[in-house]
């Protein structure tokens, strides 16, 4: 399994297989509008278009800590 990481000061992103090289692949706009989506992410909440993971524990997300 291909898994890229990337540090930031916040959570850290790891994309999986080829999904950072599909990401890239996308028109600037579409780029922008996940990369902001994917911040959300890396402070702990979720954006509000993105798409909940049927796994995720209710009680996590959009903590404000």
């Amino acid at each position: 399994m291909d898994i890229i990481h990337v540090k930031s000061p916040m959570k850290d992103l790891a994309f999986l297989f080829d999904s950072l090289e599909n990401l890239q692949a996308f028109p600037q706009e579409v780029k922008r509008k996940v990369g902001y989506a994917l911040r959300f992410a890396q402070a702990g909440r979720i954006h509000e278009h993105a798409k909940k993971d049927r796994h995720q524990d209710p009680t996590e997300g959009n903590r404000t800590d």
